[in-house]
């Protein structure tokens, strides 16, 4: 519960490390890399955009559903007769693992700022609920900040943090409703930490006394 977490304290590894809980960044389909990254991990949760194909049924060898979770992110195979394994978190919600009296909250999804193209890819197909509904971020927000998680976790960043963020070339800041209800999260509830993905970077910074961290792979 301490919020004045050194940001220079954080490390970051794209090997594997033994840890309690580890996050896992943006995978887009290398299971090898997932596999690796969260062997020597009891509990394990990666960001979103794990896969963008029905190879995500690989996730679930050898690992177990109870320690090793997932939440979208918006490269995710998220087709209606696609059924997702248990290892994934669903839309929203807190993942409470009593081990360590420990509350995760976590809001999935994100746009793509490269809608257009991937419209027209068939092997990175364009999702149109890539983001949750309107209604479904209002739920989110209310769930979370009623139940004040710990640790809260998204695909990707709240308006606030872009600031800290190396943004992707020609494209700038491109506003999004995920975006601006992770927003409206951060202005109602400042968790002690906010873990996310989506932007292959590894960075960490204080907001307001919520220590930030972008995971890479």
């Amino acid at each position: 519960s301490n919020k004045s977490i050194d940001p220079t304290t954080v490390k970051f590894s794209h090997r594997p490390v033994k840890s309690e809980l580890s996050f896992i960044g943006d995978i887009h389909s290398d299971i090898n890399s997932y596999k690796e990254l969260s062997s020597l991990s009891k509990y394990s949760l990666q960001l979103g955009d794990l896969c963008n194909s029905s190879r995500i049924s690989e996730f679930v060898k050898n690992k177990n559903s109870k320690y090793h979770k997932y939440i979208y992110g918006n490269h995710d195979w998220l087709r209606p007769d696609f059924t997702h394994p248990n290892h994934n978190l669903g839309d929203y919600g807190v993942w409470n693992i009593s081990e360590f009296n420990l509350k995760i909250g976590y809001i999935s999804g994100a746009n793509s700022i490269d809608e257009l193209r991937r419209k027209t890819d068939v092997y990175d197909p364009w999702h149109e609920n890539e983001q949750l509904s309107y209604n479904d971020l209002q739920d989110a927000i209310d769930l979370l900040t009623q139940s004040k998680p710990d640790v809260i976790v998204s695909h990707m960043a709240p308006l606030c943090a872009h600031d800290n963020l190396r943004l992707y070339s020609g494209y700038g800041l491109v506003k999004s409703r995920t975006m601006m209800a992770l927003e409206s999260l951060f202005d109602e509830w400042q968790p002690t930490l906010w873990v996310f993905g989506h932007y292959h970077q590894n960075k960490a910074f204080n907001v307001k006394g919520t220590l930030f961290v972008c995971v890479d792979q």
